[in-house]
């Protein structure tokens, strides 16, 4: 759960910078939709791009810096999901009390046993 909090903060906050640079209004409200959204596979992201380049489109005299704005949307959280998400996940399940437990749970025959394991390592 603190993955997906965190990797949807830093999508919003990549966007809210992005968005700032680039110059459109209310970057700010761009930015928490990408956040909220982003906890939605491959459509949130979508939603947010689409939402974001028809404001851009009617903000801005250029079709190139509405494509700007669109791409940097989607961009933002194809790089999060990519790489911090791999590293986030690759952490968790390196964890050496995860390993302890899964190896407990595993080797474990009733369900007494079981929770006993459980209960000693949490």
């Amino acid at each position: 759960m603190f993955m997906l909090f965190a990797t949807n903060v830093l999508v919003g906050l990549l966007t809210w910078i992005a968005l700032r640079w680039i110059g459109p209004e209310n970057a700010g409200a761009g930015a928490m939709a990408a956040g909220l959204l982003h906890i939605i596979p491959y459509f949130g992201p979508a939603v947010t791009a689409a939402g974001i380049g028809m404001a851009a489109f009617m903000q801005f005299d250029s079709l190139s810096t509405v494509l700007l704005v669109t791409g940097t949307s989607l961009a933002i959280p194809t790089l999060v999901g990519t790489f911090v998400t791999t590293w986030m996940t690759g952490r968790i399940r390196a964890s050496p009390r995860r390993r302890v437990l899964h190896r407990k749970l595993v080797h474990t025959t009733t369900p007494s046993q079981m929770q006993r394991s459980r209960e000693r390592l949490l």
